[in-house]
């Protein structure tokens, strides 16, 4: 049951802006899904780091071990969604309507999830601990997943994977000295989201302005065969990372962090399709049509439309948490906060740790 939940909650926030009503024409498409695309690339370098971020700064040397999952999501703005409001199965979506009106605006988005089963091993020797993690859909799910997408005509890819290196530059006593470490791993982050668009017609109809001829439009007619609604993303992210802690009465763990990533990310997809009964030379008039209107332009091909957005610099975060200790079961939830973008990101751990 519980993985039905997880796999539930999962398609539902990748896939929600595929799940239309009202199948969009060529042209209505583009700007906001281009607008949705660069969000999701901007939130993919935090989103990355989910899995691993565990209370104590420094698990201590061999033999101490732990492992558990993480799942957790960065919270997209509003906007990113309010454009495709057209396309939702909920109709025009505000969020603002569902929340009450002391509700903190940092908090008014929607998550990204992601999620990845962790473990961390204490080094040998020198002060230090190494981290895992992979987050997938194992092929004992896999029938779980069919199932769900297969009356939606929808495919799901996921995959996140990475590891760290801490190094214990203070070690806690039991006095008032905490833990602190620096740490450096690496990110990979992949997925998507495909839909088959079996009600999408044999063709489309693209009107755009007459410029020679105010309040008049030209038609382009265009052939579609076999098209699809793809989405997805990859984010590859080398990450450093400061952070402290403390245990508290052996029951409790605060604990605060910086952290900094440079990441090449994109985001991005399009409908794609065998286009046909439209030439190179139309596609120019139709764009300079457009551009003459003061409209962006299509990125139309004989494959649809595909766009891509797409992050390369740097980003830098601040998180912290609590764990609960139950023995050797950690409860850790934590807030990450993004300085670049502004946004803000969650995640739980629940462990075992020895």
């Amino acid at each position: 049951m519980k993985k039905r939940i997880f796999l539930i909650f999962l398609v539902l926030c990748l896939s929600s802006a595929l799940w239309a009503q009202d199948i969009p024409s060529l042209d209505e498409f583009q700007v906001p899904f281009e607008t949705f695309a660069s969000e999701i690339a901007n939130s993919l370098p935090m989103a990355s780091t989910i899995g691993l971020q565990w209370s104590d700064a420094y698990i201590k040397n061999f033999p101490h071990l732990g492992f558990g999952v993480s799942a957790g999501g960065v919270l997209l703005p509003v906007e990113a969604f309010d454009a495709l409001s057209d396309f939702l199965p909920v109709g025009d979506f505000d969020v603002s309507n569902f929340l009450p009106a002391t509700f903190p605006s940092w908090l008014a988005g929607i998550p990204f999830p992601a999620y990845a089963v962790d473990f961390r091993l204490g080094g040998f020797k020198i002060p230090f601990d190494l981290g895992f993690k992979i987050g997938f859909i194992p092929k004992i799910w896999q029938d779980d997943v069919n199932n769900m997408l297969s009356g939606l005509d929808m495919e799901l890819d996921y995959l996140l994977i990475g590891g760290d290196f801490r190094y214990a530059l203070l070690k806690q006593n039991k006095k008032l000295r905490p833990n602190l470490s620096i740490g450096a791993g690496y990110n990979f982050f992949r997925g998507g989201v495909g839909k088959s668009l079996t009600d999408y017609g044999t063709s489309q109809i693209l009107s755009v302005p007459d410029p020679d001829n105010l309040g008049s439009t030209i038609d382009y007619t265009v052939g579609i065969e076999d098209p699809s609604l793809n989405f997805g993303w990859t984010a590859h992210v080398i990450d450093a990372k400061v952070q402290l802690s403390k245990r508290i009465l052996y029951i409790m763990t605060p604990y605060v962090g910086v952290g900094a990533s440079y990441a090449r990310a994109t985001a991005g997809g399009g409908i794609e399709a065998n286009v046909t009964g439209i030439t190179d030379a139309e596609i120019s008039e139709l764009n300079a049509a457009l551009a003459a209107a003061g409209q962006e332009p299509l990125d139309i091909s004989d494959q649809g439309i595909i766009f891509e957005d797409g992050v390369n610099g740097w980003a830098f975060r601040a998180y912290g948490g609590l764990s609960l200790n139950i023995f050797w079961l950690k409860i850790d939830p934590s807030l990450m906060y993004n300085f670049i973008d502004q946004t803000v990101g969650f995640q739980v751990s629940v462990r075992l740790q020895f």
